[in-house]
């Protein structure tokens, strides 16, 4: 497996970790500052009050986790179009 199919698939493994995290409420726990209660941290939130259309204010938010995601389903689709075989690393192969 090659380092390109390592990080993508660390990147997807990261993604699903954090979502998990943020889902099963582990930031609800006794002892966190209430202000780390969220369900999931924004990461990047844009807000424009000069749009007043509701589906674009507040534009769609992200946080790592998803970002992680959507990196490496992206990194994955480039390998399988991209990807081809080299001779060299089939030789002792029956």
């Amino acid at each position: 497996m090659d380092r390109w199919i390592t990080v993508s698939l660390g990147f997807v493994s990261g993604g699903i970790l954090g979502n998990l995290y943020d889902r099963l409420g582990f930031d609800k726990l006794p002892g966190v500052p209430p202000e780390l209660t969220h369900s999931v941290r924004d990461w990047i939130l844009f807000v424009w009050p000069e749009i007043q259309l509701q589906i674009f204010n507040p534009w769609p938010n992200f946080n790592i986790a998803d970002s992680l995601l959507v990196t490496g389903a992206i990194m994955l689709v480039v390998h399988a179009v991209v990807w081809q075989e080299h001779p060299e690393s089939t030789k002792g192969v029956a």
